[in-house]
């Protein structure tokens, strides 16, 4: 192998290592925030299951559905919006809040956002 060669492998596992610990930071930082927020109850009792049915009233996530799976997330392919077990009745801010952004996602879906095109390129990794 050539000096060049090595050299290039080599800054690439440096710099794959230093993502690493930086998302493992974030992970830690992230769950943090998470148990704070979790025994924050929303002032209005609104809960992630009102927020989506009220939307889905207003003519808004026509097609999408809503089920519990182990965390939050937004699946493009199967127009669903999964939300922690156990949350859809909750009123902790994080669990509306998480349930808001995953409806971005799926509103940015429903339009067809150019800006999406990156995280729906990456979808193909997706798991059904």
């Amino acid at each position: 192998m050539s000096v060049w060669l090595i050299a290039s492998l080599s800054v690439g596992i440096v710099v794959l290592l230093i993502v690493f610990l930086f998302v493992l930071h974030a992970r830690k930082k992230f769950m943090q925030v998470k148990a704070i927020l979790k025994n924050i109850k929303t002032q209005s009792g609104i809960s992630p299951e009102n927020l989506f049915y009220f939307e889905k009233q207003n003519g808004n996530l026509q097609q999408v559905m809503i089920a519990e799976f182990n965390t939050f997330a937004y699946y493009p392919k199967q127009k669903t919006i999964s939300v922690e077990k156990n949350s859809l009745g909750s009123t902790s801010v994080f669990d509306v809040t998480a349930l808001a952004h995953e409806m971005g996602h799926a509103v940015a879906d429903e339009n067809k956002s150019p800006k999406m095109g990156a995280w729906y390129a990456l979808t193909i990794f997706e798991k059904g």
